[in-house]
């Protein structure tokens, strides 16, 4: 079966408490951003993807009068707890920064005179293996690590261990640390 794509009206809800309530994503209160479920299998690279963002064209801009796009995958939504929702959503949220120019200020399009926004990398690029080799051996590995410790710890775990099949009746136990 092929990809369907449904409206979220819950997934807007997270992206809105998101954006009004946390500083990191004030630069978003003025972005337009759609968010749609994404049903069928969606994988990449061998591994389950639990959403996407994407910044729009600026030809996507015009058809869909928004910014960013978020897809989350619906099956995976569904077995996730509030605090995952949310954690999935923050994630997403943490890909988008403003473009700016040369001096730095926010650059707006020359189209609708809207912000322009970009995708923003994750903040550790490494492999398990090499940290199970090397230890933290990067700094922004230790940063990473540094900031693991200060909060409350989350773990999803899933069951059966083979995440290259579609879950079916997967339950995802969270576990404080």
């Amino acid at each position: 079966m092929g990809a369907t794509f449904t409206l979220s009206e819950e997934i807007d809800v997270v992206v809105k408490k998101l954006v009004e309530q946390e500083k990191e994503f004030k630069i978003l209160s003025v972005a337009k951003i759609v968010t749609r479920f994404r049903t069928g299998t969606w994988y990449t690279r061998g591994k389950l993807i639990y959403a996407k963002t994407k910044i729009l064209s600026m030809y996507e801009r015009f058809e869909m009068d928004a910014e960013i796009l978020i897809l989350v995958n619906k099956r995976m939504w569904e077995l996730l707890t509030d605090q995952q929702k949310e954690a999935l959503i923050f994630h997403e949220l943490c890909h988008v920064e403003a473009s700016v120019d040369k001096n730095g200020a926010p650059r707006n399009s020359p189209n609708d005179g809207r912000p322009v926004y970009r995708l923003c990398s994750h903040d550790l690029e490494e492999f398990k293996l090499v940290v199970e080799k090397y230890g933290l051996w990067r700094p922004d590995a230790q940063e990473f690590m540094d900031s693991a410790k200060k909060g409350e710890q989350l773990t999803m775990e899933f069951t059966p261990q083979n995440h290259k099949k579609e879950p079916s009746s997967n339950v995802i136990h969270l576990r404080a640390k």
